[in-house]
């Protein structure tokens, strides 16, 4: 043994020598599992000594193998805390969800996190967090050689041998057990199929304590009904509830897996395996973003898809499909634009300030669903949904070639419905205006109100901060119609609607599956406008009643803002100033709109989504495709 070796064994043995004094079965519990908690501390080891917990276990095995009496005491102390602290509940729940609800774990992790954990408890699962806290942990327990194990395992006595294995039959009898309640209740019953067709595992696993009998075909059979109901869920529509079941039930059968060895004549239990998957699943269990994201993981995914469906129909492919969102995009600008008017004849009113925003929210969600019922776009809402119809591209073969086509093609498509509503909004608000004062003799917008529209909108003030925040609520309407989406197809209700008596009576019994495939179709994005809609109007009116430092700027009503307040003005070099600066932050807000909705909603899609390509190779395969095809980038393909 060299020099340092002898320090640092000299070191070791100073630092464990008060742990092994303290070692005293006749000790009050908390005191014994204190001592525990101060022993592992010491095979864990600090930073600053070095983590080398094996090393560490073998040299306190040598030390108890050479002194007798440490020996006794140290076993002993193990076997009181053995003999009085059970494992069931450490072997059959720790690191698996406690409650069957989503908002009762919730609360339950939240008290956890915020109480101090008792040394005194009936289980060892109570304690896991202090005894064996962090991933460290699980790795030097799962590295255990065998002829070290063995070495532990000596350190046992027989009777804490015995209650230990008992323990572990106990867990899998109560694993088996809530495992079958679990899937006989109500909702998961009905998603797993005919209640008959799920094996009594209570009854497998008790035949296997009793004979040779191997329960596993059936645990394994139930699993996979679970994990079938999982990806039905994926298919058909989630919820955070039922998911969390799912997963929950889904973690008791993997638990029950990992300890059956326990309880079978023909294979060898691994406590090293069974220990280490304890620790890290009790990790992940006090963790509530480890819970969030599991549970939330196929409603997010199915938000998305529904995105991204709804994001192929704003990518135009082809050159007609282009002149069609051309179009739709003029026909959307029409009727901002016409909106934009109206809202300043409800500013004309001098409306107390929350009733202001109110009527003008509604003003705005009559405006999309118009746009909406007559087949118009508006190009700020495009890019919530193109960016996951952009995700979806990288889970496919070739994504690097796929991702730079379909970027070429939502640039395009998102240059012409901007185009296409920036080019009719301001003709629209500016004709109306000029019907206005031939009708009455004063424009739209007083001299007042339009001096203040274009000092709203200088790019010189906060407007770019208020773009990209109004970008968020656009990512937001997008995510809203998802989850209405998601919600409809879980709860199935155009079936419901196509087979209700009352459709069908009044409508027919051919034509009620059509009307339930029509507005279950148009719910999501009408639910959508209209929240975009109130929110363009009452959150602004909300912040000035508190005072906050926020307003929502939204290119097109911008656009007409701007058009209208330019009619009102007198044409002096002072204004046409404010109103160029005003201008070119409307084409600010344009950017920043498309620009933070784009990267909220894509950031959201490939983390619902795998990514089969580095970012590396995307970025230059874009690159490329701008270099060889600009044009694709800016105008449709030449047919």
């Amino acid at each position: 043994m060299g020099l340092l070796a002898r320090i640092r064994s000299r070191r070791e043995a100073k630092l464990l020598e008060p742990v092994l004094t303290l070692a005293n079965p006749k000790a009050p519990l908390v005191d014994r599992m204190e001592w525990l908690a101060d022993l592992l501390s010491w095979v864990r080891g600090s930073v600053l000594t070095g983590g080398r917990p094996i090393v560490r276990v073998k040299f306190l095995l040598g030390r108890l193998e050479r002194n007798e009496d440490e020996r006794a005491r140290v076993t002993a102390t193990i076997a009181a805390l053995i003999d009085e602290v059970r494992a069931v509940d450490l072997l059959a729940s720790s690191g698996v969800p406690s409650r069957f609800d989503f908002v009762g774990e919730i609360i339950l992790r939240a008290h956890r996190a915020l109480l101090p954990t008792a040394l005194v408890a009936d289980d060892f699962a109570a304690v896991l967090s202090v005894l064996l806290p962090s991933e460290a942990d699980a790795e030097w327990i799962e590295a255990l050689d065998d002829a070290t194990l063995a070495r532990v395992r000596a350190l046992l006595d027989d009777r804490s041998v015995a209650l230990l294995d008992r323990n572990a039959s106990d867990a899998v009898r109560v694993l088996a057990a809530l495992s079958e309640a679990e899937s006989l209740d109500g909702e998961v019953r009905e998603r797993l199929g005919d209640a008959s067709a799920v094996e009594p595992l209570s009854i497998e696993v008790g035949r296997a304590t009793t004979e040779r009998h191997d329960p596993t075909p059936a645990v394994q059979s139930l699993r996979a009904k679970v994990v079938t109901a999982i990806a039905a869920l994926d298919e058909e529509g989630a919820s955070i509830d039922l998911t969390y079941r799912l997963d929950h039930l889904l973690a008791r059968l993997d638990r029950l897996l990992l300890l059956l060895p326990a309880v079978l004549h023909d294979q060898v239990f691994d406590p090293r395996k069974v220990l280490a998957t304890i620790v890290r699943e009790g990790i992940e269990e006090r963790r509530l973003g480890g819970l969030f994201r599991r549970s939330t993981h196929l409603l997010a995914r199915k938000v998305v898809d529904h995105s991204a469906e709804v994001g192929k129909h704003y990518i135009a492919t082809g050159r007609a499909e282009y002149m069609h969102m051309l179009r739709a995009a003029m026909g959307g600008g029409v009727v901002m634009g016409v909106a934009t008017v109206v809202k300043l004849k409800i500013a004309a009113l001098h409306l107390p300030t929350i009733y202001d925003g109110i009527v003008a929210g509604l003003n705005y969600a009559a405006a999309f669903l118009v746009v909406q019922a007559l087949g118009f776009s508006v190009a700020t809402k495009q890019p919530a949904s193109t960016a996951p119809a952009l995700a979806a591209s990288l889970a496919e073969d070739d994504a690097p070639r796929r991702f730079a086509t379909e970027v070429a093609r939502i640039i395009r498509s998102q240059v012409a419905a901007i185009f296409g509503n920036v080019l009719l909004v301001p003709p629209t608000a500016v004709a109306l205006d000029l019907l206005h004062h031939l009708a009455f003799g004063t424009h739209a917008a007083s001299h007042e109100k339009a001096e203040a529209s274009v000092a709203s909108l200088t790019l010189l003030g906060p407007t770019p901060i208020y773009a990209a925040f109004t970008g968020i609520l656009l990512w937001l309407t997008a995510m809203l119609s998802g989850t209405v989406a998601n919600w409809l197809a879980f709860n199935k209700v155009r079936r419901g609607l196509a087979t209700s008596r009352t459709l069908r009576h009044v409508l027919g019994a051919a034509r009620a599956p059509v009307i339930a495939e029509r507005l279950v179709g148009a719910a999501p994005a009408a639910a959508g406008n209209a929240f975009l809609g109130m929110m363009l109007g009452v959150l602004p009116a909300v912040m000035l009643v508190f005072h906050l430092p926020i307003d929502i700027r939204h290119v097109t009503v911008s656009s007409g803002m701007v058009s209208v307040a330019a009619a009102a003005l007198p044409p002096t070099r002072e204004t046409l100033v404010l109103v160029g600066l005003a201008a070119a932050g409307t084409a600010t807000v344009g950017v920043l709109n498309v620009a933070s909705s784009f990267a909220l909603a894509l950031a959201v899609a490939l983390r619902a989504r795998p990514v089969r390509a580095p970012a590396r190779e995307l970025v230059a395969a874009v690159a490329r495709q701008f270099r060889r095809h600009t044009r694709d980038f800016f105008l449709p393909p030449r047919e």
